[in-house]
């Protein structure tokens, strides 16, 4: 979470909850000229939860700084900016809960030449008994295209897990998940794990 921020967050309203959140950029160093630029930040959500239909709408927008003011003072021109829309959703019906997450991703250089992709994620669940779940997601980082030009950095995930209850706050989970990158060089590594825990809610 970035420091000095300043938000609010409504009481729900019907299901509907709107949230606002501003960053004025960290404090200047000592060692950083009393001249440069700090980043800034703002975002705006809007959240709908009622029964078995859940559904959220965020934009984020960045104004970076100079290198060495705060955490919005790395980017590699002072003003560049990025933005951000997150559109994501979920419905449960009896046993079957599916859900879907789109964001779309901009960054606008002073230079010049923006740089955009588009991000999806995708998740289902099944609950086979009152205790045990199958859940089965998959995402993909779209390829990014900058001034026109593709950069072939696709990116997808595919996941597969087993939830069982063992009581009201434990579960343990077995979890098998899959990348695949489809880079420019065409070296990239194509990672598998296969995972198993438990979650203790407090």
């Amino acid at each position: 979470r970035l420091g000095n921020v300043i938000a609010y967050v409504s009481p729900s309203l019907s299901g509907l909850t709107i949230a606002a959140a501003s960053v004025f950029g960290a404090e200047t160093p000592p060692t950083v000229a009393t001249a440069d630029k700090k980043g800034s930040a703002m975002s705006l959500a809007g959240m709908y939860d009622n029964g078995p239909i859940y559904a959220a709408l965020g934009y984020q927008t960045i104004k970076f700084g100079d290198a060495g003011t705060g955490a919005l003072g790395s980017a590699t021109s002072v003003d560049d900016k990025a933005t951000a829309f997150k559109l994501g959703g979920s419905y449960k019906m009896d046993a079957f809960t599916v859900g879907a997450v789109i964001e779309k991703m901009t960054y606008k250089p002073v230079a010049g030449g923006d740089t955009k992709g588009t991000n999806l994620y995708l998740a289902a669940k099944f609950a086979v008994s009152s205790t045990d779940a199958v859940k089965l997601a998959y995402g993909t980082r779209g390829e990014t295209e900058t001034a026109g030009t593709k950069n072939k950095n696709k990116a997808t995930l595919l996941a597969v897990g087993y939830d069982h209850s063992m009581s009201k706050a434990t579960t343990v989970y077995a979890l098998y998940s899959k990348v695949s990158v489809d880079n420019a060089a065409g070296t990239a590594a194509d990672p598998s794990a296969l995972s198993f825990g438990m979650k203790y809610a407090f």
